[in-house]
């Protein structure tokens, strides 16, 4: 799937004329990031296939958004008294 998220760091906001593309994960690992946790996964990781699967970019207000791709394996509870006609609904709890 993929997950994108927003946030403001008033250190990186800049005076440039346009948003400024993170593409190096070297970089992007050293801007402060959210850390996200998925509440009922079993099995949850980024993307990869030869570089890290990530868009990051910085709004000149400081505004970083981000977009990746991940792959979550949830745990859910399921009801099947009415198999095969039930219907199951599987949330994503997600904390930071």
């Amino acid at each position: 799937m993929y997950l994108a998220m927003g946030w403001y760091d008033r250190r990186l906001a800049h005076n440039c004329t346009h948003p400024i593309l993170v593409t190096h994960k070297f970089i992007a690992d050293r801007i402060w990031q959210p850390d996200l946790y998925f509440v009922n996964s079993k099995f949850a990781y980024l993307q990869e296939v030869t570089t890290p699967n990530f868009m990051m970019i910085v709004y000149p207000d400081g505004l970083i958004f981000k977009s990746m791709r991940i792959d979550v394996t949830l745990s859910c509870m399921m009801s099947l008294q009415r198999f095969p006609m039930d219907k199951q609904e599987c949330p994503l709890v997600i904390q930071s």
